[in-house]
């Protein structure tokens, strides 16, 4: 893998966030970047603005992609 990543885990995917870390982490070794933010009280579908109770996470969670795209565009 060459490509930046960027990873936004939750607490409710089925993928464990420790497990997402960790392949963060191993993509870091190939010295390809990888960015994590974990929402640790969210659920898989944060960013569905339906889900109000997480909407203090969505709005967090667009930052990091708008940055994201802005930088590797």
């Amino acid at each position: 893998m060459s490509s930046p990543l960027l990873l936004l885990p939750t607490g409710q995917d089925n993928t464990p966030a420790a497990d997402v870390e960790a392949l963060a982490e191993e993509v870091r070794t190939t010295g390809t970047e990888a960015e994590l933010h974990v929402y640790p009280d969210a659920v898989h579908s944060l960013l569905d603005r339906r889900f109000e109770q997480y909407q203090e996470e969505c709005v967090d969670a667009w930052r990091p992609m708008l940055d994201f795209i802005d930088s590797h565009a």
